[in-house]
């Protein structure tokens, strides 16, 4: 919803895909390195991703990729709380209701056409809003959220979703690095020694200095002057931990980029607020009006996620919107079975760590349209 200058918003969208181009690059370790590699993985395609040749989706999905998405029982009836699904009432204040009242289990949606005139937030962990299916269950947005919130509204340039779930990831300052470390290398010698177990989620952070960021361009590409006013952090990566050795922790996966303690480079504990999300079986409907160029968007905003781990969404409908599934930091996630039709702008939109164990998309979005979509 927010209307930024195209010259920053660009530069953004570079910095996102110089992200994801770094992460494929080739490129090399020490011959040291390389034999250590090949003594323990002897498997060539495993000696690749040590190298960090490729990006490693291994264990991107639910839980990492090692569950299955949960049959969550239902809880709550909406209907119980006012909401109607009759085309014409607004529903937003009965859903946001019904959603307050959800606690450990589903929240199930009438058949019938939801009309939702605010954005409604999923308020705590462990909830799934469930309709009865794409397009027997359908929120109805009639409005745009710029519409609902213009200028001078407390909340504007607040909402990024008529169904949002929001959570946090406190900073959780583990150590600074004190030496440099190459792209590859799965080795960081920090201040002092960390108490971290085998398995348990680190953040590999970087600030916005220059240097960085012409890294990550690379020489073909310069930097807009909006770029390090709207990102505090170019890196922000998880990666589990596999031992720690004194000042030094060793990962289980190889650095994406490298790391320099000039570019306030630091290890920082993962500790998301909000997990166990789920939406299913619902159309999103918004207007069949043409929609505006990209950054210049009115707020038609299906879902919005952001700070979320253990998440999903299935089986969801996304009609002539702006933005179908919008993401930011998310963790161990899985889209599935999800579809746009007609005018759909942007079907995925969404920025992760460009790290492993992260989002899984079982199958490509359909749409008469053509969407884009932006999965680093």
């Amino acid at each position: 919803m927010t209307r930024r200058s195209r010259t920053g918003r660009a530069s953004l969208r570079l910095l996102v895909g110089a992200l994801w181009v770094v992460g494929c690059r080739p490129g090399g370790t020490s011959d040291r390195h390389a034999k250590s590699v090949e003594m323990s993985r002897p498997d060539p395609s495993a000696r690749l991703l040590s190298e960090a040749r490729l990006p490693d989706f291994s264990h991107a999905g639910y839980h990492m990729g090692e569950r299955e998405i949960p049959a969550v029982p239902v809880v709550v009836d909406a209907s119980a709380f006012g909401v109607k699904a009759d085309g014409v009432t607004d529903d937003t204040a009965a859903l946001r209701r019904a959603l307050d009242a959800t606690r450990d289990g589903a929240l199930v949606l009438p058949e019938g056409r939801i009309v939702v005139l605010d954005s409604v937030r999923i308020p705590r962990s462990h909830v799934v809003v469930r309709g009865r299916g794409a397009g027997k269950t359908v929120l109805v947005m009639p409005k745009s959220l710029e519409e609902i919130h213009p200028p001078g509204d407390p909340s504007h340039h607040r909402s990024f979703g008529f169904l949002e779930a929001r959570g946090s990831e406190p900073d959780v300052a583990l150590g600074r690095v004190t030496a440099p470390a190459k792209r590859g290398s799965r080795r960081l010698e920090l201040e002092a020694p960390i108490s971290a177990k085998p398995g348990e989620l680190v953040r590999v952070r970087m600030g916005n200095a220059e240097g960085l960021l012409r890294t990550l361009l690379g020489p073909s590409l310069a930097p807009g002057p909006q770029t390090p006013l709207d990102m505090d952090h170019y890196v922000d990566w998880v990666a589990p931990v596999e031992r720690v050795e004194g000042h030094d922790v060793v990962l289980t996966r190889p650095l994406r980029v490298d790391v320099r303690p000039e570019w306030s480079a630091e290890v920082l504990g993962f500790q998301p607020t909000l997990e166990e999300i789920g939406i299913e079986g619902v159309t999103f409907e918004f207007p069949g009006s043409p929609k505006p160029a990209r950054m210049e968007e009115e707020g038609f905003f299906a879902i919005y996620l952001r700070g979320v781990s253990n998440a999903w969404i299935r089986e969801v409908e996304v009609v002539d919107a702006d933005n179908g599934i919008t993401w930011k930091s998310v963790a161990s996630c899985r889209w599935r079975r999800c579809a746009c039709a007609r005018h759909v702008a942007r079907c995925l939109r969404g920025i992760t760590r460009c790290g492993p164990k992260r989002l899984k998309i079982a199958s490509s979005p359909t749409s008469t349209s053509t969407p884009s979509s932006t999965t680093s």
